[in-house]
């Protein structure tokens, strides 16, 4: 379980934070909540002082009854595991934050681009977390959700007319076109073929020549377009 501490005490802002965090974790295999507080009390010390692991603190500096900066050495004081993000329109006390050595993950600005500051720094959060991005899918009424790191290749059957999904254990054949499911993958894909695209971690060997790319598990497919081999080479390095 994920758990985001949202402390600001604009409401306004609180609900943009919750969106962002929405989006970004709809996606991924993880358990979630959103705790949001518009000022320090009881039961925002509480959660602090809970052992419930996996925290991840959004915090403004100047809310009503005590400051961001107080609030994070109290955090510190006996949690060092947690992820503290500040976003707050005081950004010219970036420097006198850090200062504190409170291992602050960033001092975001309100006013500088913050929702894409804020995405770039939660996603990194949960890395630092350990989180796992899927692939989410409905087939014959169920919904799947496949780590991406399990992910081979991707292809689309022009026989059958679906779209091949295939992991070291099964084969998934789904209605789903390659441009829709491209949208929920990572910079570990890459497109090599308007009906094809690889996980770059599981290729073994890739025959330029012939168009074979050939994959750890010892399958192949044939689907390298003349257009996209440069940029898989530059993917994977020229030693394939």
């Amino acid at each position: 379980m994920i758990n985001f501490i949202i402390c600001d005490d604009n409401e306004i802002m609180n609900k943009n934070i919750e969106k962002i965090i929405t989006k970004i974790m709809m996606p991924l295999n993880d358990d979630y909540k959103i705790h949001n507080f518009s000022d320090y009390n009881n039961s925002l010390k509480s959660l602090i002082r809970k052992k419930i692991g996996n925290k991840i603190y959004i915090l403004d500096v100047e809310i009503p009854s005590k400051s961001g900066l107080d609030i994070a050495r109290e955090i510190r004081m006996d949690d060092w595991n947690s992820i503290i993000i500040f976003l707050t329109a005081h950004y010219e006390l970036k420097q006198a934050a850090f200062k504190n050595r409170l291992m602050l993950l960033d001092f975001i600005s309100k006013y500088d681009d913050c929702e894409k500051e804020l995405t770039e720094n939660i996603k990194l959060a949960l890395k630092i977390l350990g989180t796992k991005q899927v692939l989410t899918f409905m087939s014959n009424y169920i919904t799947y959700r496949i780590n991406l790191s399990d992910i081979i290749y991707i292809i689309r059957d022009s026989v059958d007319r679906k779209t091949i999904i295939r992991t070291p254990y099964t084969k998934y054949m789904v209605n789903k076109n390659i441009c829709d499911i491209k949208k929920q993958l990572d910079d570990h894909f890459y497109q090599t073929h308007r009906s094809a695209i690889v996980n770059k971690d599981y290729i073994d060997k890739i025959d330029y020549k012939k168009d074979i790319i050939t994959f750890k598990n010892k399958e192949t497919i044939n689907l390298l377009s003349k257009g996209k081999k440069k940029g898989l080479k530059l993917c994977v390095g020229s030693n394939n």
